[in-house]
């Protein structure tokens, strides 16, 4: 696997002045095959039951949440937190995000939401009747995968003309419960989020873990995956791309910034970028230091993602798919830990990038093996021979603020 001349100069920088070094690949380590998905192929398929009745391809991209060529099919994307349920949740980092389809002729309706940080598994979702404020009756549930963490409308779902005329006047949300909280703890009104116009936008990271560093974020602005021309650089569920297996099993950044920037031409992303705590000096960002990158959102209805590799794990990263941007002037949440499934959890540390504790790659270091898994949330890590990079399956570590400029 190639090393890219800006990740020699990372390497490099970070051995002399903290002791931290993101390997590049080893010879031992996984090499994604070359007809391997990359993120710009993954990102091309849509989301979890985005292909609705009545939904056309092709033609001009969607604005304002209509489709040009199906004027009754609207599309929305969503923020689900835990301040709006009835009675309000309050649970500190849980949050949810995700995107609906609705046919307001047939009653046709699509997506999935993705629920992160909860107080414990959800175990039911629902899509309710009610305005903003008020608890409502069910008009149906959504299907979840086994960890609770997706929740998917199920196949060939459909609306009633009363709900049809909720939805038009913003009265359907959706409700995701909890043991803890079996009212609702994460909820969101079935309207699309206020996201901003084209500007300019300074996204800072802060790591607030005690000892995990993680490996400069790459951030991406890209068309919804609902959208026309929508894209995803990593979905729960799915195997993840080659070029998110680069960054999460060995902290190579640079192909997934590449593949990011060779679609900006094409219009399906607006700005793509790495952030550095110093760019002369692009080294890791380490427990407490903060990082930032100016971009330019030079397209309505952009969404964000986000990865980076969380270092000592074996192909463990956090960070964020598809959220929709704030309209507010400053937005700060936490993003999730996943695992990529590229690599089995093998806690020794010969399994680790240097400087993990492992030995050198000269020596040995940095192991690898096939599981052939898709992303799932990470499981935690409670075996490491170096307990200081153990955590908690739930774990949140990078803050992240979005500013408006």
């Amino acid at each position: 696997m190639p090393v890219t001349h800006q990740y020699k100069k990372w390497a490099l920088a970070s051995a002399v002045a903290m002791s931290v070094l993101i390997s590049a690949c080893s010879s031992n380590d996984d090499e994604p095959d070359a007809g391997a998905d990359t993120a710009g192929d993954t990102a091309g398929e849509t989301s979890a039951g985005a292909d609705t009745a009545g939904m056309e391809t092709g033609g001009d991209s969607m604005t304002g949440g209509d489709s040009q060529l199906n004027p009754n099919l609207t599309t929305i994307s969503v923020l689900l937190d835990s301040t709006t349920t009835v009675p309000p949740a309050n649970v500190v980092g849980a949050s949810g995000e995700g995107s609906f389809s609705v046919d307001t002729s047939t009653g046709a309706i699509a997506g999935s939401v993705t629920v992160v940080g909860s107080s414990g598994t959800p175990t039911v979702a629902h899509i309710h009747r009610g305005a903003a404020g008020e608890a409502g009756a069910v008009v149906f549930g959504l299907d979840g995968n086994e960890d609770g963490t997706v929740w998917t409308v199920p196949e060939g779902s459909a609306l009633d003309a009363a709900d049809i005329e909720a939805f038009n006047a913003g009265e359907l949300y959706i409700n995701v419960h909890t043991e803890a909280n079996p009212a609702g703890e994460l909820r969101s009104q079935l309207v699309d989020a206020d996201i901003p116009a084209a500007g300019s936008l300074t996204i800072t990271f802060r790591n607030t873990s005690e000892f995990q560093p993680m490996t400069p974020p790459v951030v991406a602005l890209h068309n919804a995956p609902d959208a026309e021309n929508g894209i995803r650089l990593f979905e729960v569920g799915q195997p993840a791309s080659g070029e998110v297996i680069m960054i999460a099993e060995d902290g190579n950044f640079q192909p997934l910034v590449d593949v990011a920037n060779g679609q900006i031409e094409v219009g399906t992303v607006s700005a793509a970028g790495v952030a550095f705590t110093d760019p002369e000096a692009p080294g890791p960002l380490l427990p407490g230091a903060s990082a930032s990158v100016n971009l330019q959102v030079e397209l309505d209805n952009q969404v964000m993602s986000i990865v980076s590799m969380v270092v000592c794990t074996n192909d463990g990263f956090t960070g964020v798919d598809s959220r929709p941007l704030s309209a507010s002037a400053t937005d700060t949440f936490f993003a999730s830990i996943y695992d990529a499934g590229s690599e089995s959890n093998i806690q020794t540390l010969n399994y680790w990038v240097p400087p993990c504790g492992g030995p050198s790659i000269e020596d040995g270091g940095n192991l690898g093996d096939d599981e052939n898994g898709a992303i799932t949330a990470h499981p935690g890590q409670s075996e490491a021979e170096n307990p200081n990079f153990n955590f908690e399956a739930g774990a949140q570590f990078l803050e992240v603020t979005v500013t408006r400029n």
